[in-house]
């Protein structure tokens, strides 16, 4: 095991201390994994956070407010102290990080526009989600709409 250097507590809300009675990697992955198989996962750029963790987790159980489509401004990802503070009105990341605060803030953006957010999804196409049919492997796109946009087919 390599020995830490700098936490980055200023960013990572880590603190020496706080690893003291860590637990192996390998067993954090696993409860993670137990934790979230088969439910919906919601947060904020949790692309990062399953890379992190060296995870996957199925598109259609995803609840990203980074890649929402009403959160975006011109096609582009905004930060959550943003989003928080234009759809919440609350201030948050203020100082050090706190994943608990992040958290929290994430799953009310998520709650305030749960609606229509699942309106959107609810028996549609997610946006780079590969279909299999037979021994064909068809990539898509979805436009904001929901609309099929295009189907490219790939293989054999």
């Amino acid at each position: 095991m390599e020995r830490v250097v700098d936490f980055r507590t200023e960013i990572s809300g880590i603190r020496p201390r706080d690893l003291r009675k860590a637990k192996d990697f390998r067993v954090a992955q696993k409860e993670v994994a137990d934790m979230i198989k088969g439910r919906l996962l919601v947060g904020h750029a949790l692309r990062n956070d399953l890379r992190a963790l060296l995870l996957s987790h199925p598109k259609y159980d995803v609840r990203d407010n980074a890649e929402y489509r009403l959160f975006l401004k011109g096609g582009r990802r905004r930060s959550l102290r943003g989003l928080a503070s234009e759809f919440l009105g609350v201030k948050i990341q203020h100082g050090e990080h706190c994943p608990i605060e992040d958290a929290r803030a994430a799953m009310l953006l998520y709650q305030r526009h749960k609606k229509e957010w699942e309106k959107g999804i609810d028996g549609q196409l997610l946006c780079g989600d590969i279909i299999l049919r037979g021994n064909h492997e068809f990539h898509y796109s979805v436009e904001y709409n929901g609309k099929l946009l295009c189907i490219s087919k790939e293989g054999g």
